[in-house]
């Protein structure tokens, strides 16, 4: 159902709309120009049809952990969290959001020695967790050096 606007409302807003583009474009002749549409309009008129009457709307800012791979899999737990009241979720959100910018260490199990390695924090969780898996099923020390490499000089 649309509403009928009366003929004094409709000429209100076309000077309104009318005055706030002018001002925009040539902002020392804007008022001149609108008196020569509209003679009765006064400058105190024109002043009152610059102002905005509602508020700006504020701009999102994203977040800055955007770029490091923990964070897809901590806004996930946390919505696990959220919406199913899943404390193990919650717990590991926190986890991940205080290790978001620290660098990914893969420890390794090999002849009755660790060995860790260490890389990007910018690296998505979930190729991390792949590349674990495959070099945990290694059984030579080799093995496990040309994974490495080649996960290293990969684009991950």
């Amino acid at each position: 159902m649309k509403r009928k606007l009366s003929p004094e409302k409709l000429s209100g807003l076309r000077r309104l709309r009318l005055a706030r583009r002018l001002w925009k474009k040539e902002p020392l002749f804007a008022f001149d120009i609108i008196k020569q549409k509209y003679p009765d309009c006064t400058y105190e008129q024109f002043l009152n049809d610059l102002v905005r009457r509602t508020k700006p709307k504020p701009k999102k800012s994203k977040s800055g952990l955007q770029r490091f791979g923990r964070y897809n899999r901590m806004v996930e737990c946390a919505s696990k969290f959220k919406n199913y009241k899943d404390v193990d979720a919650g717990l590991e959100a926190l986890k991940l959001r205080k290790y978001m910018t620290s660098h990914y260490r893969v420890l390794v199990w090999i002849g009755g020695k660790y060995k860790d390695y260490f890389f990007s924090p910018l690296i998505s969780f979930r190729t991390i967790r792949d590349f674990h898996s495959k070099i945990s099923l290694c059984k030579s020390e080799q093995e496990v050096e040309d994974l490495v490499e080649a996960f290293t000089k990969s684009q991950y």
